[in-house]
């Protein structure tokens, strides 16, 4: 069941997003939600958004949470930040690398280190995952939906060595509403921004250029030594018959523990 926060915490998340976000500095969001719990930010974007772009909807706690590809996301127990936003429908790939972008640079100043990026839109610290992106088309809109890793200090078995917190990174808890925030603006930020610029962007901060990375694409696995990554189309593998591009939209990167 979804729920509005009623609670000091809720109002002083509503008070402090509405005043950050809601002004003509900032063009992305208009209408904000704050949801003590939900199954899906996603899901409750989708609904709440009717069609419009400039809704944010972000919750206190996600209880089942989705990946790319349709992995799963976990449960951050209160400790994560989970939202999501409406924009205008656009290129799938041209969100997705706007939005990595974003998080990224947005998070560094929290973990207090510089961070990577995974192709397609992992953001990475210390070789874990820190945060990642869901971009779902439904026209005329599209949404961004974005999960970051915060203060957790624990993981469940399938999770550990995968997974990174900016706690864990920086040493010390981190504030929530202040990194929510930041992602917002600097989305606003990035969504301006040319192609060129993103894609530069991005290489600055790659992370898989010059490894040997494995991929599954449909039912075929591609083992391969990745030689370039072009976010806004798909990466190019040289496996031991030939270099390959694989499209950004079916390709899954398998993921190994460190």
């Amino acid at each position: 069941m979804n729920r509005e926060c009623p609670d000091d915490a809720a109002v002083r998340w509503q008070a402090a997003l509405g005043q950050s976000l809601r002004s003509p500095t900032q063009p992305l969001v208009d209408r904000i939600v704050v949801l003590e719990e939900t199954a899906s930010t996603q899901d409750e974007c989708r609904r709440l958004a009717q069609d419009r772009p400039g809704c944010l909807v972000m919750a206190l706690r996600q209880t089942s949470g989705r990946g790319r590809l349709g992995r799963r996301w976990a449960d951050d127990r209160g400790r994560g930040v989970a939202l999501t936003v409406s924009v205008a429908a656009q290129s799938p790939e041209r969100l997705s690398i706007a939005a990595a972008v974003a998080v990224c640079e947005s998070l560094e100043p929290f973990a207090g280190r510089g961070l990577g990026l995974r192709w397609p839109n992992d953001i990475m610290g210390e070789g874990c995952k820190l945060a990642g992106i869901l971009i779902e088309q439904h026209d005329p809109i599209a949404l961004v939906g974005i999960g970051v890793n915060v203060n957790q200090t624990h993981w469940p078995a399938d999770f550990d060595g995968l997974a990174v917190s900016l706690r864990q990174l920086r040493g010390a808890e981190v504030d929530r509403i202040a990194v929510t925030i930041a992602i917002v603006e600097r989305l606003a930020s990035t969504l301006s921004h040319s192609d060129a610029e993103l894609a530069a962007a991005f290489a600055r901060r790659d992370t898989l250029a010059g490894t040997t990375r494995t991929f599954t694409l449909g039912r075929e696995t591609i083992t391969g030594m990745v030689e370039r990554v072009d976010p806004l189309k798909g990466i190019v593998v040289r496996t031991e018959a030939a270099s390959r591009t694989l499209p950004a939209a079916a390709t899954s990167l398998v993921h190994s523990r460190r």
